[in-house]
């Protein structure tokens, strides 16, 4: 899959109340390793969690110099990432969940040299792609918000939510520096900055293994969300 030697990679994963699934983000991470042949770091930003996740991933990486910790108040998942990217100096990032709901396999191929973009995103509604155990009303439910995204902001991608995206490390950190989103619906503005700096994201199909623990709830978070990225349809038609 890839050449001996190539650029290091950030592995950024976003940590709220992840108490119970930290040390399999940690597994994850470690899988993805044995698969990319070049350097790699860990970032756990720790975002406000009072359940122990904070002090779990201090004593993870106390012993382990290529895992870092972040600790935020509590600021949201885009604040997070945003927090998260601007810490790294690497090559490559690559934004992650930890539940890891793409397998290290199929995230380490978002990082494969040969992809022609450099924003990769992964894409549940590709034609390659499956999904496991997602509910019907949950998978409506992300299509109507994603109808709703095409129609103000970035027509034509069909899938901007699912947490898995690689890009050059210059550019995620350019567009980090800009992002306003502290919420769920960052993925959004990330793209949308992309897409207005002249990147066309590329989506790359995945095996997407829904998490019933997910920590996103769907209908109050899908009314924030709306209203997210009506604020973003209305700064880039003031900005344009």
């Amino acid at each position: 899959m890839f050449p001996d030697e190539i650029p290091g990679v950030a592995v950024v994963v976003p940590c709220h109340q992840e108490a119970q699934r930290l040390q399999g983000a940690v597994e994850g991470f470690r899988l993805l390793q044995e698969l990319f042949p070049g350097p790699a770091t860990l970032v756990l930003v720790e975002n406000g969690s009072t359940d122990g996740t904070g002090a779990l991933a201090d004593s993870i990486a106390r012993d382990h110099d290529d895992i870092q910790v972040l600790h935020l108040p509590k600021a949201g998942k885009g604040g997070a990432i945003r927090a998260g990217v601007l810490s790294t100096a690497a090559p490559w990032v690559l934004l992650a969940d930890a539940d890891w709901s793409m397998s290290p396999e199929e995230a380490a191929g978002l990082l494969e040299p040969s992809l022609s973009s450099p924003i990769r995103i992964a894409c549940r509604e590709h034609p390659e792609s499956h999904r496991v155990g997602e509910p019907p009303g949950r998978h409506l439910l992300g299509r109507a918000f994603n109808r709703w995204i095409q129609l103000l902001v970035l027509p034509g991608i069909q899938d901007t939510q699912c947490g898995f995206k690689a890009m050059e490390g210059d550019l995620a950190r350019e567009l980090a520096g800009q992002m306003k989103e502290t919420g769920w619906a960052f993925d959004v503005e990330l793209l949308a900055l992309a897409r207005q700096a002249g990147h066309e994201p590329l989506p790359v199909p995945l095996t997407w293994r829904h998490d019933a623990n997910s920590r996103i709830r769907p209908l109050r978070d899908a009314f924030a969300m709306g209203l997210a990225v009506l604020r973003m349809a209305w700064r880039i038609r003031m900005s344009s």
